[in-house]
C-alpha cells in the first residue's frame, strides 16, 4: 500500500475536474481503525523488516474491517474486494508470496493462490504489487474523487426573505383596496318567469294555466236576470 498516497492524489485531481456533486459526503466510520491499519501496513512495507505474519494479518484485518464499515461510500466495495484478496493469500500462506526480482515463478514450493501475491511489477520503480493492491488502489482513488466532488456541491439558491415579505404586503394592500362588488361586474337581471311579473295589473295579465281554466269551466254560471217584457 505504498502507492496509496498516489491513489489519493489521483482521486483528488479527478474530483476537482469533475462536476460538483449535489450532496455532502457521508461521515467516515471507524476512522481510527482505518488509520491504525494503514499506518501499520505502511510501516511494514517501508521499513522492510521481516515481521511475523500475524502482524501483517492484523493490519490487513483492520483495513478490511474499517472499509466494510464504510461500504456506503462510493468506491468502498472495490477497496474491500482488493483487501479481501490480499488477506486471503496472507491467511493461506502465512505471508504474501513474492516473485523473485529476476522473474520466473514463485520461489516457495506449495504456494497457494500465488497469483494473488506480489507478482505485478510497477514500471519505473523497483516495486512489486499484488492484484489485490491494484484493485484496492483503484477503489481508493474512486472514494477520494467522489468525496472531493461531493464537497464541491452546487451552490444552493438564496431566498430573499425581505423581498418575499414586501411582495406579500403589497398583495394584501391590493386586496384591501379592491371593491367587493363592482370590481367583478354586475350580475345580469333574471329573465321574467311570466308576463305579469312587471305588469301594472298582474291580476289581469296573469297567464291562465290549464288548471285554472278547468276550474273556471266547472264553476256554475250565474243566473241571468229575466228580460223585461215589452209593454
Amino acid at each position: 500500500m505504498v502507492l496509496a498516497p498516489l491513489a489519493v492524489l489521483v482521486g483528488a485531481l479527478a474530483g476537482l475536474v469533475a462536476r460538483p456533486g449535489g450532496r455532502r459526503p457521508p461521515r467516515v466510520r471507524a476512522a481510527a481503525v482505518v488509520l491504525g491499519g494503514a499506518a501499520l501496513q505502511v510501516a511494514i512495507e517501508v521499513t522492510g523488516v521481516d515481521v511475523p505474519g500475524g502482524l501483517a494479518a492484523l493490519a490487513a484485518v483492520a483495513l478490511l474491517a474499517g472499509t466494510l464499515a464504510n461500504l456506503r461510500l462510493v468506491g468502498a466495495p472495490v477497496v474491500a474486494l482488493g483487501l479481501a484478496a490480499n488477506l486471503a493469500v496472507l491467511a493461506l500462506n502465512g505471508h504474501v508470496p513474492e516473485r523473485p526480482p529476476t522473474g520466473g515463478a514463485l520461489a516457495e514450493p506449495g504456494t497457494r493462490l500465488g497469483v494473488l501475491g506480489h507478482v505485478v511489477p510497477v514500471p519505473g520503480v523497483d516495486l512489486l504489487v499484488s492484484f489485490g493492491d491494484l484493485v484496492a488502489l483503484t477503489g481508493l482513488a474512486d472514494v477520494t474523487a467522489n468525496a472531493v466532488r461531493a464537497r464541491r456541491r452546487r451552490p444552493e439558491p438564496v431566498i430573499d426573505l425581505v423581498a418575499l415579505e414586501r411582495e406579500a404586503a403589497a398583495r394584501a394592500q391590493a386586496m384591501a383596496r379592491a371593491r367587493p362588488a363592482h370590481d367583478w361586474g354586475t350580475a345580469p337581471r333574471p329573465v321574467p318567469s311570466s308576463g305579469s311579473q312587471y305588469s301594472a295589473r298582474p291580476e289581469a295579465a296573469a297567464p291562465v294555466t290549464a288548471m285554472a281554466a278547468s276550474r273556471a269551466a266547472a264553476a256554475p254560471s250565474p243566473a241571468r236576470p229575466a228580460a223585461s217584457q215589452s209593454r
